[in-house]
């Protein structure tokens, strides 16, 4: 299997709607995520995407190029270092740290939209290269 060096992420604006949609689907209808009066009188002053909805775009990439199958057993350790808007433009690159015969480990770093890392991701895969 070839395992190529980076893996380009699209960049995903994460909406409103998009933040109504992740709630519906589970369930979390946390107020620092919906309610702007609510999140406004909070340290973050607006509302916030769900950290793991930032996680999606780095799956589906994953599922794309290397198929749905390579996620099972797939390992992420996430480290959410500051919060996404909601409104934000968000960019994600991934990087190959290492890869064996038996198991693929990628970096993802989501960037906030203003140059700053808000989401760190080290992702292993029970994929190996060559």
């Amino acid at each position: 299997m070839t395992v190529p060096p980076s893996l380009a992420v699209p960049a995903r604006r994460i909406s409103a709607q998009d933040i109504e949609s992740y709630a519906s689907l589970t369930g979390d209808y946390n107020p620092l995520h919906l309610d702007a009066e609510f999140a406004a009188r909070t340290r973050f002053g607006q509302p916030i995407v769900y950290g793991t909805l930032l996680l999606a775009p780095i799956w589906e990439t994953l599922a794309r190029e290397f198929g749905g199958a390579a996620l099972e057993g797939a390992r992420a350790a996430v480290e959410f270092k500051r919060p996404i808007k909601v409104g934000s433009l968000l960019h994600m690159e991934g990087v190959l740290v290492e890869s064996d015969s038996e198991s693929t480990t990628y970096r993802f770093v989501v960037n906030d939209g203003h140059g700053g890392v808000a989401v760190d991701v080290n992702v292993i895969l029970a994929v190996g290269g060559p």
